[in-house]
């Protein structure tokens, strides 16, 4: 019964809830527990003509850069995302989240130092969204 889940989500979420044309950017992120759906998300959009790109990430790095990483580290204003969130067309965050307690214990601080470093990204993609210039889900 679930063996087609993935592509068919995948197939309503580009043809209907965010409706994807052909030379769109689209971009794809989430943690790497949702790779069937990422996966089935990229053949969608290969399907209908976009240009995807994936964001994976590993559940583990978020704790690993607020034990380990400095101060500049966390506060590092990437400039990738920033440009992704300028230039993409549509955007897929996929949340699978498979230990909601993993940051529990981290120092508060440190988690709103690295929050920070994403406030250019967020504003960038709030405002494009908000003008009707990038869809969501």
């Amino acid at each position: 019964m679930y063996d087609n889940l993935a592509p068919r989500l995948a197939q309503v979420l580009t043809e209907y809830s965010v409706p994807v044309k052909p030379g769109d950017l689209a971009v794809i992120t989430g943690l790497t527990t949702a790779e069937p759906l990422m996966v089935a998300l990229f053949e969608a959009l290969v399907r209908r003509g976009a240009h995807p790109s994936v964001r994976a990430t590993f559940p583990i790095l978020n704790e690993i850069m607020l034990e380990l990483g400095s101060d500049e580290q966390l506060a590092y204003q990437n400039p990738v995302p920033l440009a992704m969130a300028e230039n993409m067309d549509a955007f897929f965050m996929i949340a699978a989240p498979i230990n909601t307690r993993q940051l529990a214990t981290a120092d508060p601080a440190r988690l709103v130092l690295g929050q920070k470093s994403r406030e250019k990204w967020w504003e960038a993609y709030r405002v494009r969204r908000d003008a009707g210039q990038v869809a969501w889900n």
